[in-house]
């Protein structure tokens, strides 16, 4: 899962993966092995990772996490 944001100064690339984790990465070249930042959203026996990423205009990152008994339910 993966949003870019495209500014003049610096394009990001802000992605999530199913452990909950959110990273920040530099769209430039050479590409860099570490993100700019990073940090994990809580994770308990309920979700299962981040589904969704949008960004507003002001740069403020939400997420959705799904819930693995709505999963199991089908909806």
């Amino acid at each position: 899962m993966a949003s870019v944001y495209i500014d003049a100064e610096e394009p990001l690339c802000i992605s999530g993966d199913n452990g909950g984790g959110i990273f920040i990465w530099e769209i430039a070249a050479p590409f860099r092995q570490d993100p700019l930042r990073k940090w994990s959203e809580k994770k308990d026996w309920r979700f299962s990772g981040i589904h969704s990423l949008t960004i507003s205009k002001k740069i403020v990152l939400f997420t959705l996490e799904v819930e693995i008994e709505q999963l199991k339910l089908g909806h």
